[in-house]
């Protein structure tokens, strides 16, 4: 598949509005022996592009003002509500280098399959795509998964599944080097296929840290407390941190029905309570706002929070770990809520 793009040169939230009224789309080509270059795209051909599964999983042919160049697409992000692409990233390949890439899974035959046919099952998909490393010629644009001979309450695992030759599993040549520890930093859906393809090697290093994700509710409800028993990741908080903590969690429950993330949720009350105190203080003129913020410690329901150069000086980030159940604080100790525990257990 062949991508369009031109080189730009003006940068800036300025610029990059007045590209998307123009109809094209602010984006970044990296990697590869080259410098990070700023680029734009046409829109609507990027838009339709991005529709098609093979677009997210192939080699592409970037034609760059005038020059090709060979890139996969790394992300994008969209508008929330619109039908709009707001940004997009490339990265160059290089022919003898290996390549991380989330491949998708087709699954056929599983209504053929002794499960469905003579047991009257259910099949379920925990997993939709696999993380591979191959070179870029042995890219497979996805991988079939044959569920026809599955029986009632059999498991198909990364391990069963046929790869092309040259493709292997992320996790397999990390699991070959026995680390003590794991630390994966990546957007919510490859946290929870890094937990799902770690589970299902037995890839079980001693401390298993991973973000972003972790720390919400769904997380351990999906993959299951006794699978993410042990993990780590970026937490902030939870119900036994203060007794602010506990009454906003109570609060939350009681209005959403629902638990809130031991993340962002309680960071966006703590900036909503800081906007509140600071205008009871100084009224609604924006400039007193301001240097009342940047100048004073606030009481929050995460702590307290002071802002030096725009960054939270008074409460650090926090290490969090999942324990029966709950995200508990483990570290730095003066927040704590439980001790760390390691090595982690085996996967459940």
């Amino acid at each position: 598949m062949k991508v369009v793009a031109n080189k730009r040169d003006a940068q800036g939230t300025s610029a990059s509005r007045r590209l998307r009224h123009a109809g094209k789309v602010p984006g970044v080509l990296y990697g590869g022996s080259g410098a990070a270059q700023a680029i734009e795209v046409e829109h609507n051909p990027l838009f339709h592009a991005l529709r098609k599964e093979k677009f997210h999983a192939s080699i592409l042919d970037m034609e760059l003002d005038g020059t090709s160049e060979r890139v996969l697409l790394r992300d994008f992000q969209m508008h929330p509500y619109r039908p709009l692409v707001l940004h997009v990233d490339f990265q160059r390949v290089s022919e003898n280098q290996k390549i991380h890439m989330r491949v998708p899974l087709h699954f056929v035959g599983q209504e053929d399959s002794p499960a469905v046919k003579l047991g009257g099952g259910l099949i379920s998909h925990i997993m939709s795509e696999v993380d591979v490393a191959c070179l870029p010629k042995d890219l497979p644009e996805f991988i079939e998964v044959d569920l026809s001979e599955l029986q009632a309450h059999q498991t198909v695992r990364v391990l069963d599944l046929k790869l092309p030759a040259g493709v292997s599993p992320v996790l397999k040549g990390m699991q070959a080097k026995k680390p003590d520890a794991f630390v994966g930093l990546t957007y919510p859906p490859g946290t929870f296929l890094s937990t799902g393809q770690s589970k299902a090697i037995g890839f079980s290093p001693k401390i298993f840290y991973l973000a972003v994700a972790t720390a919400f509710p769904v997380y351990r409800d999906k993959m299951t407390p006794a699978t993410v028993e042990g993990v780590m990741g970026i937490g902030s908080w939870n119900p036994k941190t203060g007794p602010a903590a506990k009454a906003y969690f109570d609060a939350h429950v009681k209005r959403w029905k629902k638990e809130p993330d031991r993340w962002a949720s309680a960071h966006c009350w703590a900036g909503l309570e800081i906007l509140q105190q600071a205008v009871e203080k100084v009224g609604l003129d924006r400039a007193k706002i301001r240097a009342h913020i940047a100048a004073t410690e606030f009481d929050t329901v995460i702590g307290k929070i002071r802002f030096r150069n725009g960054e939270n000086v008074s409460t650090p980030g926090v290490v969090s770990q999942w324990q029966n159940g709950e995200f508990e604080v483990v570290w730095p100790p003066q927040r704590a809520t439980a001790p760390a525990y390691f090595p982690k257990a085996a996967w459940k």
